[in-house]
């Protein structure tokens, strides 16, 4: 990113320095404002499928990423002596995909993995301050993970720490430690923030809101929405679009 600008990414806002790597995961609501007449902005979007044939395993190097970690903002500075070479793997990627399109898939995969490498090295080489072991932190995050692919069908703490190989117990105490909430808590914090996606970027009512999130009635969705974000669903819907 080149220029100032802010980012609203799930409902929370970010200032995003000239020269930032910015990291988004899927179906996050987000959407840049305030930005600078002269900003430039360069997106590449894909899915781990993407490395399928090669033997970089994706998830080792993203989860390593800071839009992963407790609270952090999906946004990384990248210091002035980097800033030439982050710009070099993306114009050229960008370049070589444009001169040989037929082949578009396959360089950008390469570069893509040039950057990814290197935004883990940049996060590696100023590790924020902590004094957790890594194995407690590393649990945290893979079950962060778990629930972000499975928080739609699995509602129980239990379910979780069976997949994960630990006591329900151990991993409660884990979650905590590193988060400072509870399994519980950010599995309902997922769902809650898939209740509120759905409210601001679709057109569906709420009680189809509440079907499509596996509640047996509109009443009970309603009455959890009201209990977790504080307002009715239709207020909450009312109040993005004011």
């Amino acid at each position: 990113m080149n220029g100032a600008s802010q980012y609203f990414v799930d409902f929370y806002d970010y200032t995003v320095p000239s020269g930032a790597l910015t990291f988004i995961s899927p179906g996050q609501v987000h959407r840049w404002h305030g930005v600078e007449k002269t900003a430039e902005l360069l997106v590449i979007g894909f899915t781990p499928e993407l490395f399928a044939l090669d033997m970089l395993d994706v998830q080792k190097i993203l989860i390593n990423l800071t839009l992963l970690v407790e609270r952090a903002a999906p946004i990384y500075p990248v210091p002035d002596e980097k800033k030439s070479l982050f710009q070099l793997h993306f114009s050229t990627a960008l370049a070589r995909v444009q001169e040989q399109p037929d082949h578009a898939e396959t360089l950008i995969r390469a570069y893509l993995n040039l950057i990814l490498v290197e935004a883990q090295n940049l996060i590696a080489s100023n590790p924020a301050p902590a004094l957790i072991p890594s194995a407690p932190l590393r649990l945290a995050r893979r079950f962060r993970l778990d629930v972000e692919r499975h928080y739609m069908e699995r509602r129980q703490v239990r379910e979780y720490a069976d997949r994960l190989g630990v006591t329900t117990s151990h991993l409660v105490e884990t979650v905590r430690e590193i988060t400072g909430s509870t399994p519980k808590r950010i599995m309902q914090d997922r769902l809650l923030l898939e209740a509120k996606r759905l409210l601001a970027y679709s057109s569906l009512s709420a009680a189809e809101i509440g079907h499509e999130l596996s509640f047996p009635n509109s009443d009970q969705f309603g009455r959890w929405f009201k209990s977790n974000a504080g307002v009715a669903p239709g207020q909450f819907r009312h109040q993005l679009f004011m």
